[in-house]
């Protein structure tokens, strides 16, 4: 699975253009805010229909235009070129795959998987529970569309119950239909999350124990807001709860009030974790997140690995990118000063990156 070409018209502050990108490995260096992550944001909003950067599609507008367009030639994995077309005019968004029209993202984000290494990943570690909750559920959807189901009938029934909530005079009855609702998608959600962090947690371990040199045994541990999986049981918890709620006008209870902890051996992680020790651990998280994928799919995703490399020293990052052991398609982005890799080396790719322009390097040695 790969990107084969990238056209870019009026998104950010990149040039209108078209990108070659059939490598392996494509390289993207230049001086901060010349648009190299805007690249990375491109690529993934062609993936998923939506950004790792804002929730609003007209943030993603190049100053003074009305909209964007993107497009991409891709291999799937099945080998076969396909076209993915998105543009955005004011408040209205139109995709499309081969041409065909898609109304639903749910149709686009299994057809080219990309993983996302973001600076700001170091929030899903010291960040709120919801942040955790959000790196799991993103990356169970990409894998599973009842997972995605589930957590969009979750959603919707939670924003109607908790509108309900907020009433004067609420229908009783409907409580009884929510509650249903809830319990059904939630209890399933419950289960997928259990499985996966059991699994995701001794990968992720292995993985910061091999690359840090702290001797912390780190593990992740899920905590749901509810102590049971019956959905009989789910119910008579928002049963018992609902005079809280009422007074609260909230639902208190429920998969969207689970935690998820990184634990060491001497309680929270953040607790005494170095900025630097909590960076890797974010590293880890995105490393551990592409072999669960491998290992579930038996397919590469493609990773965007966007400044993440530049706190690492020598050792940790060669330890790194060795473990990561990057067999699909990878987009890194480095400052001019950073030389990770030097020389050519057949299927990688330099661009230098100025002024949201991307320039073709025959000579990569100047990386």
């Amino acid at each position: 699975m790969r990107f084969l070409c990238v056209g870019i018209k009026d998104f950010r502050n990149l040039k209108t253009d078209v990108i070659e990108t059939d490598f392996d490995q494509v390289v993207l260096h230049g001086r901060n805010g010349q648009g190299k992550t805007s690249f990375l944001e491109a690529l993934y909003t062609l993936c998923y229909g939506a950004s790792f950067r804002t929730e609003n599609p007209k943030d993603m507008v190049c100053h003074g235009k009305e909209g964007f367009q993107l497009w991409s030639l891709i291999q799937d994995s099945a080998g076969f070129q396909r076209k993915i077309q998105l543009s955005v005019v004011g408040s209205k968004r139109s995709l499309s795959i081969d041409s065909r029209p898609v109304y639903d993202r749910k149709d686009l984000i299994f057809l080219l998987p990309c993983i996302i290494f973001s600076y700001d990943d170091i929030m899903i570690i010291r960040g709120e529970p919801d942040q955790r909750r959000d790196f799991f559920d993103r990356m169970l959807l990409t894998l599973d569309m009842e997972y995605l189901d589930d957590l969009r009938v979750y959603k919707k029934t939670l924003k109607q119950r908790n509108a309900l909530l907020k009433q004067e005079k609420p229908d009783m009855d409907l409580f009884v239909v929510y509650d249903m609702k809830l319990a059904q998608s939630g209890s399933r959600l419950m289960k997928s999350r259990a499985a996966a962090i059991e699994t995701f947690s001794k990968g992720f371990s292995e993985l910061y124990g091999t690359i840090a040199d702290d001797k912390r045994k780190i593990e992740i541990v899920y905590r749901p807001s509810w102590n049971c999986l019956d959905e009989d049981e789910i119910r008579s918890v928002l049963e018992s709860s609902l005079q809280r709620d009422l007074y609260l006008s909230t639902t208190t209870t429920g998969i969207h009030r689970d935690r998820i902890i990184i634990n060491d051996q001497d309680g929270l992680f953040i607790n005494t974790a170095s900025t630097g020790q909590m960076r890797l651990a974010s590293l880890c998280l995105r490393s551990a997140q592409a072999q669960y994928f491998k290992t579930k799919t038996g397919l590469d995703p493609v990773m965007l690995l966007d400044d993440v490399l530049l706190e690492l020293d020598s050792g940790k990052r060669a330890l790194f990118l060795d473990k990561l052991n990057l067999k699909g398609q990878a987009f890194y982005t480095f400052l001019p000063e950073e030389k990770y890799f030097s020389g050519k080396k057949e299927g990688r790719c330099y661009y230098e990156v100025e002024d949201g322009s991307l320039k073709r390097m025959e000579n990569g040695s100047q990386v």
